[in-house]
């Protein structure tokens, strides 16, 4: 049996993988959700005897994840942040290590001229960037932005993913910009999205 205080325990991390032998209870192309246990010495991923005891009561990610909304999405700032002419969001918190895994696994909502999608990056797993997709020229951002995403992954203290990604429906595309061209290179599912923007 699982007590009430050991299910407010659970919470959900999204990372870019997993150590070895950690199962993933839910993937895409960018990231995996694991459930782990809160504790005094900071998150835990659950033993391989506890977690299938988990998932055989209950909904155990539906469980961690709404513990994780709840608690740890309160603790976070919303900023804009300028880069060139484009405004970006950054959804952050310097003690909460659970920010991306909130911002990630919420049920998408199109965004943009006929749900174009947002560019998105969790560079630190206290932190969220993304800005919603309008029109073409917004795609100028992705080398600089990437290049932000790279730096912060890089220097800081709970690196999740180096990665910039078109969030397009619920599917993580990954975004990157030529170096020697600047020409933005994105996955052959987003031309037709690409297309429609004016």
């Amino acid at each position: 049996m699982v007590t009430a205080k050991a299910l407010r325990l659970l919470t959900t991390r999204y990372s870019p993988g997993l150590p070895p032998g950690v199962p993933g209870l839910h993937s895409s192309r960018a990231f995996t959700s694991a459930v782990v246990v809160a504790g005094e010495d900071g998150p835990r991923y659950p033993t391989e005897h506890e977690l299938p005891r988990l998932v055989t009561e209950m909904d155990v990610l539906g469980v961690a994840f709404d513990n994780t909304f709840a608690v740890e999405i309160a603790a976070a700032e919303v900023r804009e942040h300028r880069i060139g002419r484009h405004w970006v969001q950054v959804i952050s918190s310097a003690t909460s290590p659970y920010i991306a895994t909130s911002v990630l696994g919420m049920a998408p909502a199109p965004v943009g001229p006929e749900g174009a999608g947002m560019l998105i990056a969790a560079p630190r797993s206290g932190m969220t960037v993304f800005m919603p997709i309008r029109e073409r020229g917004d795609l100028e951002v992705v080398g600089p932005l990437s290049d932000v995403v790279r730096a912060i992954h890089a220097r800081c203290e709970d690196p999740c993913n180096d990665r910039l990604y078109w969030l397009a429906g619920e599917s993580f595309y990954p975004v990157s910009a030529d170096p020697a061209s600047d020409r933005v290179v994105v996955d052959p599912a987003l031309h037709p999205i690409i297309r429609r923007l004016r």
